[in-house]
């Protein structure tokens, strides 16, 4: 996340959109903007009207346009560094800094973790840019250690800090909204933290990700004392879950058939 976000708040702002895009000539054309590329780069990368992000198209990682009504306000690329890891680049323009960012990233984040196979996020951040650190460090990101003399820039070495934030981080410290969802699956049953966990798992079925809501609901009821629901199969919109021993079928609107 290596640029400098902290500015007064503006509560007149519209609210930030999101979108999975691809479309290189808008992405170069942002990245090369002269509010972000002398942040984002260091002396040994390219001048800025030089530089692609093409390479990175790949089909792994993932780029995120935000958006300010219909005026683009920058992109967050997810670099996918190993399986289920993806390394976060931040490139907002300094018109849409400060309350409007903080507000984009908390999207981005529930984004990643519900909508892709992301389990763990990750940035950098050269120690000269402390106002990036303590943002990342605002919106959940622990630091996991610094590297020393890793990033050039003006001629000068500087100290890069390595940060994280992991799913289960999130969704203990950050995820909202998921109660309802999964209220209505357990009914009153459930706890506020039970009912937030079922929610995210249906989210991540609803993304057709079986995989993900599996390791999810396997990772997570440990920690909070409950057996893991498991998902018995997919068809269509269509999941059939084993909660609490009792079989369910829920689609995607959250219509719940009970099996057994």
């Amino acid at each position: 996340m290596a640029q400098a976000f902290l500015k007064p708040r503006d509560y007149s702002h519209p609210k930030p959109t999101l979108e999975i895009t691809g479309d290189i000539t808008l992405l170069d054309q942002i990245v090369r903007d002269p509010s972000i590329y002398p942040l984002v780069s260091q002396d040994t990368d390219p001048p800025a009207d030089e530089f692609t992000l093409r390479p990175l198209l790949d089909g792994r990682n993932v780029f995120v346009l935000v958006k300010a009504g219909l005026e683009p306000a920058g992109f967050w690329l997810f670099h996918c560094t190993s399986d289920g890891v993806y390394e976060a680049h931040t490139n907002l323009l300094d018109k849409w800094r400060g309350e409007f960012a903080s507000e984009a990233a908390l999207k981005v984040i529930e984004l990643m973790f519900t909508r892709t196979p992301c389990s763990v996020l990750t940035t950098r951040v050269p120690a000269f840019n402390r106002a990036t650190s303590i943002f990342a460090r605002h919106h959940g990101f622990s630091k996991m250690y610094t590297e020393r003399e890793a990033f050039l820039k003006d001629g000068v070495k500087n100290d890069v800090e390595f940060l994280y934030l992991t799913m289960s981080d999130w969704f203990f410290k950050q995820a909202g909204g998921y109660e309802t969802a999964g209220a209505r699956l357990v009914g009153a049953v459930g706890s506020a933290v039970y009912n937030r966990y079922v929610g995210v798992g249906l989210r991540l079925l609803r993304a057709r990700d079986v995989t993900k809501a599996d390791w999810f609901f396997n990772t997570i009821a440990p920690l909070i004392g409950r057996v893991p629901i498991r998902v018995l199969g997919t068809r269509g919109d269509i999941a059939c879950l084993s909660v609490d021993g009792q079989v369910v079928q829920v689609s995607d609107d959250l219509e719940v058939v009970i099996c057994q």
